[in-house]
């Protein structure tokens, strides 16, 4: 049996897709979503342009940070009114920024303004998680990708594939064209809006035809802010920390 057979059989075998939604419930701003491939889904509201989007294999929710690692999100819940409706097909979450549609069959998220017209984006399939876990988003017509942390070389994204790890070896330094010394699990679009992946793990975005992203790790777990490129900056450093200004002595 060769390797490259054990690798497809081994990602078929420890691989799940979120499935149709069994079960959904919420109050405030906290919602919960239970699917037929055994899963569970937590989506909280903490601002009217901030959410998460947190799943829990097996029903437990776990933080990225173990003994070693500091929290990389510092946060606290506020009190936010998420109007909630079912709308035949999907499950309609509502604030005063944005609309969440949550569709049952199967489970997969869109995210429209409040106006509830203009798409921001929308998943082309369910969650895939696993020994990796990936979202897949349609491209929208105008869409340009920026972020990912310190990326050498080019700092639109669009048409790359784009590493969020540190990669050293002895074919290319990671200080070298296209090298990432300083990679961040977060991108925005000109869209408006923007993702933030709460994970310590390595993983790959891809910024072609279809906004690819995973992550070494069997959970997912990504926050979503709405907004132009300043107001989604501004939603990303609320949740982990204002960058320092350096004074003018400096």
């Amino acid at each position: 049996m060769n390797k490259l057979f054990l690798g497809l059989l081994c990602t078929k075998l420890f691989s799940a897709q979120l499935g149709n939604i069994t079960s959904f419930t919420g109050k405030d701003n906290i919602f919960y979503l239970k699917t037929s491939d055994g899963a569970t889904t937590k989506v909280i509201f903490y601002r009217d342009d901030i959410f998460r989007i947190w799943l829990a294999p097996n029903g437990i929710f776990t933080d990225p940070a173990g003994e070693e690692e500091t929290p990389i999100v510092y946060s606290k819940l506020n009190s936010i009114d998420v109007e909630q409706k079912d709308v035949d097909e999907y499950y309609q979450l509502e604030t005063n920024k944005c609309i969440l549609r949550i569709y049952k069959d199967p489970c997969m998220f869109s995210l429209y303004e409040k106006a509830n017209k203009t798409l921001l984006f929308k998943e082309k399939r369910p969650i895939v998680y696993g020994n990796k876990t990936y979202q897949s988003l349609h491209k929208n017509k105008g869409d340009y990708f920026y972020g990912c942390g310190m990326q050498n070389g080019h700092f639109c994204h669009n048409d790359r594939v784009v590493q969020i790890e540190n990669i050293y070896d002895d074919k290319q330094n990671i200080w070298n064209e296209h090298g990432t010394p300083n990679a961040v699990s977060f991108f925005m679009s000109l869209g408006g809006y923007g993702v933030f992946r709460n994970t310590y793990q390595g993983g790959s975005y891809e910024f072609l035809s279809t906004v690819k992203t995973f992550h070494k790790e069997n959970r997912f777990d990504a926050f979503y802010f709405v907004g132009d490129l300043k107001e989604i900056l501004e939603g990303y450093t609320t949740i982990t920390g204002r960058p320092f200004l350096t004074p003018q002595w400096g």
